[in-house]
């Protein structure tokens, strides 16, 4: 069976958009550690050598991210498995930062709520146009 031109784009849109903000996000982390901490962080919070570390690994998680997106974006169809575990990943990211925010979390800055709700909206999108019916019967 064929996938709608229409499903395709709207895959590689959404994957766009997770490469574009993961290389942003991952690079300003790597690199301005200690601005994008500020930028995020609830006002009071202090920038520690731990924060330092675990933010720079984060970074380099989510330039591998990056690279995933992209193989995937160069064909869908051709790496439904990675579209998969790109899926899945976003879910649970979102499900982790929401449950951060909830309950770890002593305060939680905006830009944190907004980054889980873009998550969520994210995997919802992929999760929707997944093409289902390829390889089927």
């Amino acid at each position: 069976m064929q996938v709608s031109s229409g499903k395709l784009t709207g895959i590689k849109v959404v994957l766009a958009v997770t490469m574009l903000l993961g290389l942003f996000w991952g690079v300003g982390n790597l690199l301005f550690t200690e601005s994008m901490f500020e930028a995020t962080a609830p006002a009071g919070e202090q920038f520690t050598s731990s924060v330092d570390v675990l933010s720079k690994l984060t970074a380099g998680f989510m330039l591998a991210w990056v690279v995933a997106a992209g193989l995937a974006f160069r064909n869908v169809l051709g790496n439904l498995g990675l579209l998969k575990a790109i899926i899945i990943a976003l879910g649970i990211f979102a499900a982790v930062g929401f449950y951060i925010d909830l309950t770890v979390a002593e305060r939680t800055a905006a830009i944190a709520w907004a980054t889980d709700v873009l998550l969520l909206v994210l995997f919802v999108a992929l999760l929707v146009l997944y093409p289902r019916e390829v390889g089927r019967a």
